[in-house]
């Protein structure tokens, strides 16, 4: 059981080394800095109105005028977005206005809860696709040279890197779950 251990801990070691080195040149530091942005991007703000000051490095700064007495209610949408031609880290407001207290009705009530929803599942694809991007090769790039580049030895070496670490992984953890159920026993 301790070599199988000992195997899993190679197959980490190895997707964790190939997650960095996969992930140095400058194409691929982009997209894992858009990965991020997306996850930095507000949550929708109830009972405010956010006012966009600018985008520093992957973080959107913004200022927060609170709702006053005057029977108007807002709720602010941010919209966190990348200009596919330029790759420009864009951010945008919507501005939601009520007459009445959104949460005195129910569809103010699902209004918010959609809209943060919304946000949250935003944020959730974005650091999944960043955990992808150490996980698989998908963001594979080193010397310029893509996933789609490389062919023959060169892809079958990445590939069976990658593949080597899954198997130990793999079998470790097969091995530990069917131990522990009382079946397959190494």
């Amino acid at each position: 059981m301790p070599t199988l251990f000992y195997m899993a801990l190679f197959g980490i070691f190895l997707l964790f080394i190939m997650g960095i080195v996969s992930n140095t040149s400058q194409n691929s530091i982009s997209r894992v800095e858009e990965q991020i942005f997306l996850m930095n991007c507000p949550l929708p703000l109830n009972g405010a109105i956010g006012t966009l000051d600018q985008i520093v490095g992957l973080t959107v700064n913004y200022t927060t005028t609170y709702d006053n007495d005057t029977s108007d209610y807002n709720i602010t949408v941010f919209i966190c977005s990348i200009d596919p031609i330029t790759g420009a880290l864009t951010a945008n407001t919507e501005v939601y206005t009520s007459g009445t207290d959104w949460f005195s009705s129910t569809t103010g009530t699902l209004f918010y809860a959609s809209a943060t929803l919304t946000a949250l599942v935003t944020k959730g694809v974005a650091f999944l696709t960043l955990f992808s991007f150490i996980l698989t090769p998908a963001n594979f790039e080193i010397l310029g040279y893509g996933i789609a580049d490389i062919s023959g030895a060169a892809l079958g070496v990445v590939v069976g890197v990658y593949i080597v670490a899954y198997v130990f992984i793999g079998v470790w953890i097969f091995s530990t779950v069917a131990g522990a159920l009382g079946g397959f026993k190494p």
